[in-house]
């Protein structure tokens, strides 16, 4: 189905008030994620900083940094969990609750112990937000306007992580806690205020109150259409579990539909993200950077990421899908050359030759933010919400985002040892040849999905085949999601 555009200027029209407001309680939900990410840079430099008051060895700074993603693992299933017991949006509650334990432990926290337990439930918040907010969205934005406000939604993780490097450039663990911790607070509070999810409402059989929240998400239009199309979606979708979904991996195009999106996933996590997100502020102190300070210098990026992040939006249905993969992917590699070639120079020449080629890090990891946002982070998303049909979609969401999770873990915590082990030069080299396995994938693999069909994409995937959809819902589908 093809749906009308929609002008900048209509954005503003009164009937969208109601979507914007939901949007608004997302956007700052991924912030939190964001900044969750993001916290880890200027603080981990602090807290293995000898004479701070909470110092920890690089062995636990590596942990720090790793149990974030051991809790996104945890928190993927209970996010799942969550959705299918409560809807999209109590879920929504339940992952900022979480969050907001997180935080409090930092608040609070005076040793590593504590740090590793604040880390682990921040993770699960995590994972859960990937389970959630994408079902949130779809199953309330009217269709016109579902792109950008997916759009701005994602946005708001490169924005806590900017948020979290100002924060770590001015403020103290505990404060930059509290700083946090506010906002999360009011958060629950709006989610609270909001109407519970049409699905989760006619799922319950309550259709008197389905009825009344579509009517307020849709500002009073459409609403038996709408509450036509959801009991229709929720009937054709009730039957398909997670045993039914391994069952239908036996089918070729469903089986390289899932194949693609771990393989995406994983990448999004193989490219080196975890590393220079998490290390950011040390890489630039070890690089021997002296142009600016290290943590204005992860400011400075953080604000390019953002940015970046906006631009993708536009060159997503301009450029296509697999060119912006091939871009990014082309992009992170040079970035990992150049870190990995400065760090060569520094072992090679000394470090009292390290001013004559500190802008090569600096400009390498500029490269790597930039490349990162434009194509490997919002791609992999993107794609997965256009290869499956009703019945596959919740469960390949899972099952990607735990192989994004696992990657995550492994690619966290493997780097401070590697660094101990054959230093940052082969650290980063080793990125690079991994990333660009990137290309090839795509240009075999990937079919381009920019402005295509739920069915001409399946066609794609099986060729000189019949792909016969299991239920008649795979058009509102496409429409929903």
């Amino acid at each position: 189905m093809v749906v009308p555009a929609v002008s900048s200027s209509s954005f503003l029209s009164t009937k969208y008030y109601p979507q914007w407001i939901a949007t608004v309680a997302v956007l700052f939900t991924v912030l939190q994620m964001g900044a969750m990410c993001g916290w880890t840079s200027p603080y981990l430099a602090r807290l293995t900083t000898p004479n701070d008051e909470l110092w920890v060895t690089p062995a636990s700074a590596s942990w720090i940094a790793a149990l974030l993603h051991v809790g996104r693992v945890a928190g993927t299933v209970l996010g799942l969990v969550c959705t299918n017991v409560w809807g999209s949006k109590r879920a929504m509650e339940h992952t900022l609750i979480v969050m907001l334990l997180g935080w409090c432990l930092v608040l609070f926290a005076d040793s590593a112990l504590i740090l590793y337990f604040a880390r682990a439930l921040s993770g699960m918040g995590i994972g859960m937000i990937f389970c959630c907010f994408p079902l949130y969205v779809g199953e309330i934005a009217f269709a016109e306007i579902r792109g950008a406000i997916f759009t701005l939604t994602f946005c708001g993780a490169p924005l806590g992580i900017l948020s979290a490097s100002v924060a770590g450039f001015y403020l103290s663990l505990r404060h930059s806690a509290i700083v946090f911790i506010v906002p999360c607070v009011l958060n629950i509070a709006l989610f609270l205020w909001l109407p519970d999810s049409p699905h989760r409402l006619v799922g319950k059989g309550d259709l008197a109150g389905a009825k009344r929240a579509i009517s307020w998400y849709r500002n009073g239009r459409g609403v038996d259409e709408e509450l036509a199309n959801v009991q229709k979606f929720i009937n054709s979708s009730s039957e398909s579990g997670f045993l039914d979904f391994l069952r239908r991996l036996r089918v070729p195009y469903i089986r390289k539909a899932v194949f693609i999106s771990m393989m995406l996933f994983m990448y999004m996590q193989i490219s080196g993200l975890n590393s220079i997100l998490f290390y950011m502020e040390i890489i630039f102190q070890k690089g021997q950077v002296t142009l600016l300070r290290p943590s204005l210098a992860v400011i400075l990026v953080s604000i390019a990421g953002v940015l970046a992040a906006v631009a993708s939006t536009n060159l997503m249905d301009k450029c296509g899908r697999r060119v912006l993969l091939i871009g990014s992917g082309s992009g992170v590699t040079l970035a990992m050359l150049m870190l990995g070639t400065h760090f060569a120079l520094l072992n090679y020449l000394g470090l009292e030759s390290a001013e004559r080629f500190q802008a090569l890090i600096i400009a390498g990891i500029f490269v790597f933010i930039v490349s990162f946002m434009l194509g490997l982070m919002p791609v992999p998303s993107a794609v997965l919400g256009e290869l499956f049909a009703a019945d596959t979609k919740c469960q390949a969401a899972f099952v990607s985002s735990l192989i994004g999770a696992i990657f995550a873990f492994g690619s966290s915590k493997l780097y401070q040892p590697m660094v101990d082990g054959i230093g940052e030069a082969w650290v980063f080299f080793i990125h690079a040849l991994l990333i660009i396995t990137v290309v090839p994938f795509v240009l075999l693999c990937l079919p381009e999905t920019k402005g295509k069909s739920l069915q001409e994409i399946q066609d794609i995937l099986n060729p000189g085949g019949v792909v016969k959809n299991n239920n008649d819902s795979s058009k509102a589908t496409v429409d929903r999601f």
